[in-house]
């Protein structure tokens, strides 16, 4: 999501910094191999009034043409104890989600080097630009159970940059990571006078049917000193029965002098043989105080959302996917439009290799 104001001036990043200084033990390395990867999402959306569209919205925001929401090269190398990934990417995400972003760094997905300190641990030393630690969905559309992305997903950070460590148990079971943050989904320094954000996330796998998370940023969001937001977000999977998967996710927010607001998502996905796979959604946005979402009205924002998804895993590498969704809210979604939102959004996603 987006919220932070253009910055004028530029400013070196940390990533670039240790990256020169690092990178000839990546490059000089004889075990590290180069890998090249693409991903794409390319989509037709359907929506009964285009000019109702919620402007909070990021992902598949195009009606009515052909479109690519997700175009992405990906190159990367990785040895023993060192690995660079360096993501470009263009598409109609890239366009809505990074447009305050300089322009030079608009098509970033990922630049990032990460270092593990012992040869033979299960922990790694990383700074750079990287996916965001909050939320259980992905700027991917193949990693995530619905082909748009949640109201919460949307409108919380997509990505991140700064320094975090990654650990993890010898079995796996456990996961965790400690965040060091430019702000909340920013690529750039901090202003002057505001101290970098702080995070955690923390994965437990509980037993072979049950996933659960909790994830956290405490900080100053951007660039205006005194400014400090605190944020939680959960979510667990869970595999109750052969090919139902039940996703649920709950997350609340508070900023000093503003307000606090919450969200939450539910999706019951189920997968039949032969390539189909069933979802439902259900969500809801509670802004009271218009700080993610701007109020149309004196009492905040509130909104709910509904979708159905059917997709066709055609192989590892392709799936084709369609939904209908729909939006709506007591009061208009944005000025001057209506308290609904209907749209039929169908895409290919595909990775090679």
């Amino acid at each position: 999501m987006n919220t932070m104001k253009r910055l004028r001036a530029p400013e070196c990043s940390l990533f670039w910094m240790l990256s020169i200084g690092l990178l000839p033990q990546v490059m000089g390395s004889d075990t590290a191999r180069w890998k090249l990867a693409a991903y794409g999402e390319v989509y037709f959306q359907w929506e009964r009034e285009a000019e109702n569209r919620p402007a909070f919205l990021y992902s598949y925001n195009r009606n009515g043409t052909a479109s690519a929401n997700l175009a992405l090269l990906q190159l990367e190398r990785v040895s023993e104890r060192t690995s660079l990934r360096i993501g470009a990417m263009d598409g109609t995400y890239a366009r809505a989600n990074l447009a305050t972003e300089p322009r030079y760094l608009r098509h970033v997905f990922e630049a990032r080097f990460a270092w593990k300190p012992k040869k033979n641990g299960n922990s790694w030393l990383e700074a750079g630009v990287f996916p965001s630690h909050i939320g259980n969905e992905s700027a991917l559309g193949m990693q995530c159970p619905t082909l748009t992305r949640s109201l919460m997903a949307d409108n919380s950070p997509y990505y991140e940059s700064g320094l975090r460590w990654l650990g993890k148990s010898a079995n796996g079971k456990r996961e965790g990571g400690l965040y060091v943050l430019n702000g909340w989904q920013r690529m750039r320094l901090p202003g002057q006078g505001v101290w970098p954000a702080l995070g955690h996330q923390l994965t437990l796998q509980l037993n072979p049917v049950l996933r659960v998370n909790s994830s956290s940023f405490l900080g100053n969001p951007g660039d205006n000193p005194g400014v400090l937001r605190a944020f939680h977000d959960a979510w667990m999977a869970w595999d109750f029965r052969p090919r139902w998967t039940l996703h649920a996710a709950y997350d609340i927010g508070w900023q000093r002098q503003a307000g606090s607001w919450q969200t939450a998502s539910v999706v019951l996905q189920h997968r039949l043989p032969h390539g189909w796979v069933f979802s439902a959604r259900a969500e809801t946005f509670l802004d009271p105080n218009g700080i993610i979402i701007p109020a149309q009205t004196s009492i905040g924002s509130r909104i709910g959302a509904y979708s159905f998804n059917a997709d066709y895993v055609i192989s590892e590498a392709a799936v084709w996917r369609m939904e209908c969704r729909w939006i709506q809210s007591p009061f208009p979604l944005r000025d001057g439009g209506k308290p609904e939102a209907w749209s039929f959004n169908t895409a290919l996603c595909f990775q090679v290799p």
